[in-house]
C-alpha cells in the first residue's frame, strides 16, 4: 500500500480478504482457511472478518469462533490484535480492515470488553463513521461496523454474487462508482449456509472470481476499484490480482444511478 497516494478513501482501494479469517479448526463445515493470521498478513490479505464470543458469564478473555457452530479457534482476540499489530508496526504503511461479529447470549458483555481493547489501543484502532483515507488509516487497524458490534467504519454488501454466481458485474460496478470511490467501503463476501462446506464454496467462486479480475483488468470500462473482496482459502495468485487492480479516480464519480447493494450492518 505503500505507493497508494495518501489522500486515497479506502472505500476506493481492492483489497482482498478472507471470509471467517480465523476459523480453522471444527472441521469441514467450520473451517474457512488453512493460512495462520500471520500467513495471510504475510500474502497480501488485509480484511479480517472476525467471530468472537464468551461462553461464561464470569470470563474475560474474549475468544475467537467460527460463524455457525460456535466452535473455539483456540485463539483469542487480543492474541489476534498483538499479531496485527506486530505486522503493522514493521509494516507502517499498511492498514488492516477488521470486522467483528459477536456472538452467544453474553453479548452486552462482550461488548463491554471490547470497548475495554478498543480503548487500550485507542491510538492504533480507527473507530469513526466516516471512510478514513490512506494517510489516516496507514499503520492501524480500520474497524467496519458489523450488526452486533457497532463501532467503525459503515459498510454495504454488494450483490456481485447472486446464488453463488457473478450476474452483470460491470453494470453493477458502474452504478457502485460514487460509494466505491468515495465515502462508502462495499464488501464482497462469500459466506457458506451452516451445511454447504466453506472448501465446496471456494470451488464454486474462487476460479468465476479470478476470470472476473483478469477480465476486469483487461478490458472494463469501469476499470478501477472493486472494493473489499472477502474470500475462503484464497489462492496466493487471485490475491496478487485483486492488489493490481488501480484505485479508482475517486473525484471523477460525483452522481448516483441506482442501489445494487444492502447495508451490511
Amino acid at each position: 500500500m505503500k505507493s497508494i497516494p495518501d489522500e486515497t478513501p479506502l472505500s476506493a482501494i481492492s483489497i482482498p480478504g478472507t471470509h471467517g479469517s480465523l476459523s480453522l479448526y471444527g472441521g469441514p463445515l467450520a473451517k474457512c482457511q488453512v493460512w495462520t493470521l500471520d500467513k495471510q498478513l504475510k500474502v497480501g490479505l488485509r480484511f479480517f472478518d472476525v467471530h468472537a464470543g464468551i461462553w461464561l458469564q464470569t470470563q474475560d478473555d474474549i475468544y475467537i469462533w467460527d460463524s455457525h457452530w460456535m466452535l473455539s479457534q483456540h485463539i483469542r482476540f487480543d492474541e489476534a490484535l498483538r499479531i496485527i499489530f506486530n505486522f503493522l508496526n514493521v509494516h507502517s504503511s499498511e492498514t488492516v480492515l477488521l470486522k467483528v461479529t459477536l456472538h452467544g447470549v453474553f453479548k452486552r458483555k462482550v461488548v463491554r470488553l471490547m470497548k475495554k481493547v478498543i480503548e487500550k489501543y485507542r491510538n492504533k484502532i480507527w473507530t469513526g463513521l466516516s471512510v478514513p483515507n490512506m494517510q489516516q488509516a496507514r499503520g492501524k487497524i480500520v474497524l467496519l461496523q458489523s450488526d452486533t458490534f457497532r463501532p467503525g467504519a459503515k459498510n454495504s454488501f454488494s450483490l456481485f454474487f447472486e446464488n453463488h454466481q457473478l450476474i452483470n458485474v460491470e453494470d453493477k460496478i458502474r452504478k457502485l462508482k460514487p460509494h466505491l470511490c468515495d465515502h462508502h467501503i462495499v464488501l464482497t463476501d462469500s459466506a457458506a449456509s451452516r451445511f454447504n462446506s466453506p472448501k465446496w464454496l471456494a470451488q464454486t467462486i474462487n476460479k468465476q472470481l479470478n476470470d472476473f479480475v483478469v477480465q476486469h483488468m483487461k478490458s472494463s470500462l469501469n476499470q478501477g476499484c472493486l472494493g473489499v473482496l472477502s474470500m475462503n482459502f484464497p489462492s496466493v495468485d487471485l490475491i496478487k490480482k485483486i492488489i493490481q487492480i488501480k484505485q479508482c479516480g475517486f473525484n471523477a464519480y460525483l452522481y448516483h444511478s441506482g442501489s445494487v447493494y444492502r447495508e451490511a450492518n
